[in-house]
This record gives C-alpha cells, structure tokens and sequence, in this order.
C-alpha cells in the first residue's frame, strides 16, 4: 500500500540529514517529536474522541507520536502498521516502554509492512473502536483506498469512529493516473524528496463522498463515526 516508498527516510521524519542539519522538508512537528512531545494540532485531533478503555488501529504510525498519546492515555490496546523501516525503527525507539511493556499491561504491537496486505491477511471484523489515518490517505493511490475503507469499515465496532485527516486541496489529484503530472501542484509536489508522495490529494467534497459510500457518518472535518447497531440497521432498512 502506498507509493514511492524510497522516499520515507528517516532524514523525512525527522526533518534532519545525517549530520544533524534541518532541511526543508519532512513531517511536521519534529521539533516537538525530538523532545518528547506531542504537537498540538496531532493531540487536537487525538482528543477528538474518547480514548479510556479503547482498542485502536493506525494506519501509517509515522514517528509514533499516536502510540504515546493511547498508551498515556488509557486505551486499551493498540495495533499500527507502516511500510517504512526508518518510521518502524523510530516509533519503536520512542515507544520501548510501551512496546516492552509488562504483563498486564495494555498490548502494543507495532508491525513493518504493507498496509493493505495486512488488512486483507486479518480480515478484522469489529474489533477497534477507534481507526487512526492521519495526514496518510493523500500517500495511498486511488484504486488502494477503495480496497482499503471498507476494511476500515468492518474492523471498526459500532459506534467507533475513524479519525482521517488530510491536507485539503483546490482540486482533486490522482498522479498515478494522470501520467505522473499534476494539474495543481503544491510546494511539496515540486521537490525530489517529496514529489509524488501526494499521489491522491482530495478535496473536502471529495473526502467526505468516499467515507459516505464506506457507510461513515460524517462527524467533523477529520472524524468519521460507523453507525451503531440500532441505527445502522435502520440505514440498511430505508437504503
């Protein structure tokens, strides 16, 4: 799942070459990432919903700043999966206390590979209550996020919710399919480093048609609820 993953180095995450200088790209919230925190407008949409007590799977964990904030904050468990050794070596460093955590405590499994292949290998069935994807659908192509969210969709309970946030774009981008050009092309877009990793840029429209299709209700610019049981019958009912 995903594209050009070549481009997901640990200078990208870390916003920092081999010798220690900034560069002028890479993940935002690096600063506060390297003294052990957690940015506020990640924390912002973190806190979005509840978190005491819930089992969450990310999709793309990036640095880990996500597992810190579960684990800090009461979830039950956490399952994430990303296909960047340099992101799978860097949330495991930040994260060693709840990884290697002691018997009883919450369960963290943190998993290097394709993410799409590891949907279809578990095949989760309402097993989450809360499904994390943030600043990653722009990185997935088209025809992946259509496999993708309806698995999303069934591992979540009912009631959970799916916290997706995306840069919005003017207009809707498939590079892929557009012969690896971009009709509106954003300073990122125009760098080596980072050209072609916004290989699916949505609109709000856009996003929000796509979790409707899945079944999602819309609950905010980032946060999509799957109905409970009662009223998720009554959906299929008048459908």
């Amino acid at each position: 799942m995903g594209f050009r993953p070549e481009l997901y180095t640990k200078e990208y995450f870390t916003g920092m070459d081999a010798q220690g200088r900034a560069l002028q790209y890479g993940v935002e919230g690096f600063h506060e990432w390297q003294q052990g925190k957690i940015r506020d407008s990640l924390v912002q949409i973190l806190s979005s919903v509840p978190t005491k007590g819930k089992r969450v799977l990310e999709m793309g964990y990036g640095r880990g700043e996500s597992i810190k904030y579960y684990m800090t904050r009461g979830a039950s468990g956490y399952v994430g999966v990303d296909f960047s050794e340099a992101a799978y070596e860097l949330a495991k460093d930040a994260n060693r206390q709840h990884i290697n955590a002691e018997p009883g405590k919450p369960r963290v499994e943190v998993h290097l590979g394709d993410g799409l292949s590891f949907m279809q290998k578990n095949m989760f069935h309402e097993e989450f209550d809360i499904i994390v994807m943030l600043d990653v659908i722009e990185h997935i192509p088209t025809t992946e996020v259509a496999e993708l969210l309806p698995m999303l969709y069934s591992a979540l309970k009912p009631g959970g919710y799916c916290l997706a946030d995306t840069p919005f774009y003017r207009v809707d981008e498939d590079f892929i399919a557009q012969g690896f050009e971009y009709k509106d092309p954003s300073p990122s877009d125009l760098i080596p480093q980072t050209h072609g990793m916004h290989c699916n840029k949505f609109t709000k429209t856009r996003l929000f048609q796509e979790m409707k299709i899945c079944g999602f209700l819309v609950e905010g610019k980032f946060c999509f609820q799957k109905p409970g049981t009662a009223l998720a019958a009554w959906l299929r009912a008048v459908a």
